[in-house]
């Protein structure tokens, strides 16, 4: 389901537009899903590394969001709801467990694309200044 790059990478050494060291700004970007996504991916200019963050953020945020918001209309059908119901445990548990790794990876400065995520992150990402 995640694909982990297991090789270890070292963190970004380019100065961030934000002052913050560039694993710091990572990780902050990708506290608040897609809240800090959002902020991070407006104030940071130069690090593309934390703008990636950013943008994965911002990606699994909306999709967290469109999850939730189906399964709160889906729970209420009747002789099906009781399946979105349970269907939404596990996958509640797996946005969890994403946001666990993601947290980590961003503050050990290292970069991990999401499979999915992480093209739609590439594809959408607004170009640095």
């Amino acid at each position: 389901m995640l694909s982990m790059d297991n090789e270890p990478s070292t963190p970004s050494t380019s100065s961030s537009s934000t002052g913050l060291a560039p694993n710091v700004a990572s990780g902050l970007a990708w506290l608040i899903f897609p809240i800090t996504g959002i902020v991070f991916i407006l104030i940071e200019k130069k690090n593309e590394q934390v703008r990636f963050w950013a943008m994965q953020n911002i990606v699994v945020g909306i999709i967290a969001v469109v999850w939730n918001i189906l399964v709160s209309i889906l729970v209420r059908v009747p002789f099906l709801g009781w399946i979105f119901a349970i269907l939404s445990i596990p996958v509640s548990l797996g946005f969890l467990v994403l946001w666990i790794i993601g947290l980590i990876k961003a503050f050990q400065g290292q970069t991990w694309e999401i499979p999915f995520v992480g093209d739609l992150a590439k594809k959408y990402m607004p170009k640095a200044e």
